[in-house]
C-alpha cells in the first residue's frame, strides 16, 4: 500500500506543481500562456480561476496523501495510532477527490472589471440567487480556496494539515520507546482543529495557523530527545523542517499586521509556510524513514535549511505583494506589482528545479 500511496502522491505532485506553473507564468505575464488567454489575446479570468482552484485543491491533496503514506510506513513499524491515521487521510482523500470532480464539472465563473484591475468574483459573491447545481459546482470551491475564510479553513485546511501532523507523530511513533507518541499526538491535533472550526469567521488565517503550535509541541520535544542519541535521518529533517514552518508562522504572526492583507498573495504566502510548508519537509523524510542513507550526515542536517532558505526566496514577495494589495485571483495587476510578480515566478522555479533535484539525490542514496 506505501507504494500505491506514494504513487497517487507524486501524481497529485505534479499536477500541483504543473498549474502552479501556469498561475506564476499568468501573474508574471499576463497573456503569456495560450491556455489561459481568450482568443481575443485577453487574459481569460474563468481559465486563471479554474487553475487556481485546481491548484489549491491538488496541493492540499498532495499533503492529505503525503501523510497518508506516512502512516502507511510508520504502521509496518507497529506505530500506535497509525491504522487510525491511515484510514483518516483515506477518507478526506477521497473526500477533495470528490471536491475536485466537481469544482471542474461545474458551471463558469464570471468576470468584472475593477479599479483598474482584472477581478474574477466567484460565483458566490457574483450572484446571491444561485441554482442548486452551481452550489455544488465552483461556488463550493470559491468558498474553499478564494471565498469564506472560515469555510477555507474547517473544509480543506483542517483536514490537509492535521492528517499530516498526525502521520507525523505516528512516525514518531515508529522509534524505539516513543510509541505512546502517536496516541498523545492525536487528541491534541483534534483539539486544536476543533478550537480553529469554533474561531468567528473573521480571526485572520494566519491566527487560525498559531493554534497548531500547541499541538506540535510534545513531537517537538520528545524529538529533540531523540535526535541528541543517534538520531535516525528523517527524523532531523522532520524536526528541523517543523520547527522551521512554525517559527515562520510566529514570525508573521509577530509582524504583520492583524488585519489588512486577508485574501491576498499574503494569505497565500502563508499557507506556503504552513500547512502546505511542512509538506516540502515531509517528503525527504519519508524517503528517508526506511533508513539508512549513504549521505554524510552534515547534508543530512543542512538539508531543512535549505529548503527553507530556497522557500524563503519566493515567499518573502508574495508576502510584500500581499501586503501592497494584489488580492487573490487575480490575473492581471498594475504595473506596480510586477517586478514582484515576476521575482516570485523565477524564483519559484528555480525552487522545483533545485528541490526535484534534492528528491532524486535522497532516493538514489537511501539504501532502506
Amino acid at each position: 500500500m506505501p507504494r500505491i500511496l506514494f504513487f497517487f502522491t507524486a501524481l497529485a505532485a505534479m499536477v500541483a506543481t504543473l498549474t502552479a506553473v501556469l498561475v506564476r507564468a499568468e501573474l508574471a505575464q499576463p497573456g503569456l500562456s495560450p491556455l489561459l488567454t481568450t482568443p481575443m489575446g485577453d487574459a481569460n479570468g474563468t481559465a486563471f480561476v479554474k487553475t487556481s482552484a485546481l491548484h489549491g485543491l491538488t496541493a492540499y491533496l498532495t499533503i492529505t496523501l503525503l501523510g497518508t503514506t506516512m502512516a502507511a510506513k510508520a504502521r509496518a513499524r507497529g506505530a500506535l495510532f497509525a491504522t487510525p491515521t491511515l484510514i483518516i487521510g483515506l477518507v478526506f482523500s477521497l473526500s477533495m477527490v470528490a471536491m475536485l470532480v466537481m469544482s471542474l464539472l461545474g458551471p463558469d465563473t464570471g468576470e468584472v472589471a475593477a479599479a483598474g484591475w482584472t477581478l474574477y468574483l466567484p460565483d458566490s459573491l457574483r450572484d446571491p440567487a444561485q441554482s442548486v447545481a452551481a452550489s455544488f459546482g465552483p461556488s463550493l470551491v470559491d468558498r474553499l480556496l478564494g471565498g469564506e475564510q472560515a469555510a477555507f479553513a474547517s473544509l480543506m485546511l483542517l483536514p490537509a494539515a492535521g492528517v499530516l501532523l498526525m502521520a507525523c507523530y505516528v512516525m514518531l511513533g515508529g522509534e524505539p520507546g516513543l510509541r505512546w507518541i502517536g496516541a498523545t499526538g492525536a487528541p491534541l491535533i483534534i483539539g486544536c482543529s476543533v478550537l480553529i472550526y469554533q474561531m468567528p469567521r473573521e480571526t485572520p488565517l494566519i491566527f487560525m495557523l498559531s493554534v497548531y503550535v500547541l499541538a506540535v509541541l510534545p513531537f517537538l520535544a520528545a524529538a529533540s530527545v531523540r535526535i541528541t542519541d543517534e538520531p535516525p535521518a528523517w527524523l532531523i529533517v522532520m524536526t528541523l523542517g517543523m520547527m522551521a514552518a512554525l517559527g515562520g508562522i510566529l514570525v508573521a504572526v509577530t509582524a504583520l499586521p492583524s488585519f489588512g492583507f486577508e485574501r491576498t498573495m499574503t494569505d497565500v504566502a502563508i499557507l506556503y509556510i504552513f500547512p502546505l510548508g511542512l509538506g516540502f519537509f515531509a517528503l525527504p523524510a519519508l524517503i528517508l524513514y526506511p533508513g539508512p542513507t549513504r549521505l554524510p550526515m552534515t547534508v543530512i542536517w543542512l538539508t531543512a535549511p535549505v529548503i527553507a532558505g530556497a522557500m524563503a526566496l519566493w515567499i518573502v514577495p508574495l508576502i510584500f505583494l500581499g501586503l501592497s494589495g494584489q488580492p487573490v485571483f487575480y490575473a492581471d495587476y498594475p504595473e506596480a506589482f510586477a517586478r514582484e510578480n515576476v521575482l516570485a515566478s523565477l524564483w519559484v522555479g528555480l525552487f522545483v528545479v533545485l528541490y526535484l533535484g534534492m528528491i532524486t539525490v535522497l532516493r538514489r542514496t537511501n539504501t532502506g
